[in-house]
């Protein structure tokens, strides 16, 4: 059922059932993946996460599968490889595929003679993966040269560089370096410098604002840590449940999860 729904959207070539993956990994070692997909393009990556997210498959994403190991006993759900190969010169800036190995990235900006990319030339892995990771060497870091990511939203899986690109316009004047957006891993709040924390919020009436937690006067110590803080609702960054019905939520789940099972609601 997973493999024909796969292949309604992606190559059959390019959907795998039971890889090895010491094939996909630098290390050469690793289990078996239930799926291995390869995806060319947002699109396709926005299908396969959805069908997952339908079916309650576990995904993981990856790039060239530098540095990776896969357990032996392997992984149950669809490993999904990034192929987006794309590299495109826009004026002054270069639109580049997450699937692109840096190393070919170095390559070509040197031949379209555009420099401050010589640094990447011996790093393995992907674009995707050298923004992650903020990949750097010789003194230069990926952050040097990174102007904007499109996201890929954890909740409906859509595109929102759009929301990128606004939330970067209106703190721009206070960036001095790499910005880096999470809607849900509030581990980071942990381990940020509070002048790099943005709380994104919204009122009852739809209305979004941005706010640096500096702007809230509030002493962040060990035992009062931003996250701590978060949670209480200080940053005014969590929903509150004052006006939520869990009844009707119980029955909505209860409703998914006859469907689920075939039954009609």
């Amino acid at each position: 059922m997973i493999y024909d729904e796969l292949i309604k959207e992606i190559s059959k070539d390019k959907v795998l059932m039971n890889e090895n993956m010491s094939k996909h990994t630098s290390f050469k070692v690793g289990g078996m993946a239930d799926f291995f997909v390869e995806v060319q393009n947002v699109q396709e990556l926005i299908y396969v996460l959805k069908l997952a997210k339908s079916l309650r498959i576990k995904t993981c994403i990856i790039g060239n599968g530098s540095n990776v190991i896969v357990k032996d006993t392997g992984f149950r759900g669809i490993i999904i490889k990034l192929n987006f190969k794309h590299m495109k010169i826009e004026k002054d800036k270069i639109a580049v595929g997450a699937g692109v190995p840096v190393a070919l990235l170095s390559e070509f900006t040197y031949r379209s003679g555009i420099s401050g990319y010589e640094f990447l030339g011996g790093i393995p892995g992907t674009v995707g993966g050298a923004v992650k990771m903020n990949a750097g060497a010789y003194g230069s870091e990926i952050k040097d040269v990174l102007l904007e990511t499109v996201i890929l939203d954890e909740i409906d899986n859509g595109i929102h560089d759009v929301l990128m690109k606004n939330i970067i316009m209106s703190i721009k004047d206070e960036i001095t370096g790499q910005l880096i957006i999470t809607t849900h891993n509030t581990l980071l709040l942990e381990i940020l410098p509070k002048e790099n924390i943005y709380i994104l919020s919204t009122d009852y009436n739809g209305n979004k604002r941005i706010n640096s937690i500096k702007e809230y006067g509030i002493k962040i110590q060990k035992n009062n840590n931003a996250r701590d803080l978060y949670f209480k609702g200080v940053f005014g960054g969590i929903p509150t449940t004052d006006y939520i019905d869990f009844e009707e939520i119980k029955y909505a789940l209860e409703c998914n999860e006859g469907t689920a099972d075939g039954e009609e609601t």
